[in-house]
């Protein structure tokens, strides 16, 4: 969920330079359109500024993609919990109602939880 905000925070950070330089644009473009030459270091700015954008692009992108890993991880931890909690829960039942099939089927849940617990690690 870190990298996700942080991603944001580049987007929006990208957007900013992105309005800073249109903003730029368009003062270069009335200045011309009257005849007179833009000044130069307004010319270098706005440069620095699409540079800028494309460094923080580069940074927001690489953000998002660790995000989305670390989701798929997630997603798949969160199963094996689910598979243990219902492990749990139908042992419980087992052992209230003295069923060995229920036992049996709580070692099957509990076997399908280390089976995603395992997918997890070797993600």
């Amino acid at each position: 969920m870190l990298e996700q905000l942080r991603a944001s925070d580049h987007w929006s950070y990208y957007q900013a330079k992105g309005i800073k330089s249109s903003v730029l644009a368009t003062r270069i473009a009335l200045i011309e359109s009257l005849g007179k030459r833009a000044p130069e270091a307004d010319l270098e700015k706005q440069k620095k500024y699409e540079e800028e954008q494309k460094e923080v692009s580069e940074d927001a992108k690489r953000e998002e993609a660790t995000s989305r890993e670390h989701f798929l991880s997630h997603e798949i931890y969160a199963r094996a919990v689910t598979f243990f909690q219902i492990a749990i829960a139908i042992g419980a039942i087992s052992v209230l109602t003295r069923k060995r099939r229920y036992f049996l089927i709580s070692l099957g849940s509990g076997a399908v939880g280390v089976g995603f617990l395992i997918q997890g690690f070797l993600r």
